[in-house]
C-alpha cells in the first residue's frame, strides 16, 4: 500500500472575518499515512499536543506589541531582501515563506486600507499579522497552510525580537 501525504492543523474556529488567519503551534506539514487508522492515530496525538493557553497568550502578545512606521517599513525591506541572500545567510535566517508580490500586497493594504491607516501612527504587531495573512489568501491551497503558520512564526518572532526576548528575528526590525 503506497503513503498518501496530508497537511493537518488544529486551531480555533472562528465565527467572523478572520482574513483566513491561521495561527497553531498544531501543524504538521507533511503526513504520511498508509491507513485511515494512522491517520487518526496521528491525528489524535497531534490534537493531544496542542497547547491552548499558549497559542491564547501568543495572539495577545500580538496586540500587546507596537510597531512604528520606521520599523515597518524596514521589516518590509528586509523581508524584500530575504529572498536575494546567499543560501548560507538565509540558513542563519529564520524561515520566511512570503513571496515579493505578497510583501507588495502587504505595503499596499497598509497604505489603502483604512483599517491599516499608513499616516505615520504606530501599528499593532497584531495588525501586521493580519496583513500578512491578508497577503496570503491568495496563496494556492498546498501552500496556504505553510505560509499561514508562517506568517503566525514571523510576527510572534518580530514580537519578542521587539520585546529584546529573542535575537533570531532582530536582522528584520534592526
Amino acid at each position: 500500500m503506497t503513503a498518501q501525504k496530508f497537511n493537518i492543523a488544529v486551531g480555533f474556529l472562528n465565527l467572523t472575518c478572520t482574513n483566513q488567519c491561521l495561527s497553531t503551534d498544531g501543524y504538521k506539514e507533511e503526513i504520511k499515512a498508509t491507513s485511515s487508522r494512522g491517520l487518526y492515530q496521528f491525528t489524535l496525538d497531534l490534537f493531544g499536543q496542542y497547547n491552548v493557553a499558549k497559542h491564547i497568550h501568543l495572539m495577545q502578545s500580538l496586540g500587546d506589541t507596537m510597531l512604528s512606521e520606521k520599523q515597518f517599513c524596514q521589516i518590509l525591506g528586509r523581508m524584500r531582501l530575504y529572498n536575494y541572500l546567499p543560501q548560507h545567510q538565509q540558513r542563519m535566517l529564520p524561515r520566511l515563506l512570503i513571496t515579493d508580490s505578497q510583501i507588495n500586497n502587504v505595503a499596499k493594504q497598509y497604505i489603502h486600507d483604512e483599517n491599516f491607516t499608513g499616516t505615520n501612527s504606530e501599528l499593532s504587531m497584531w495588525m501586521f499579522y493580519n496583513l500578512i495573512t491578508g497577503a496570503n489568501k491568495n496563496s494556492y491551497l498546498d501552500s496556504f497552510l505553510g505560509r499561514s503558520v508562517n506568517a503566525t512564526e514571523i510576527s510572534v518572532g518580530m514580537t519578542e525580537a521587539l520585546n529584546h526576548r529573542d535575537e533570531a528575528y532582530s536582522w528584520f526590525i534592526e
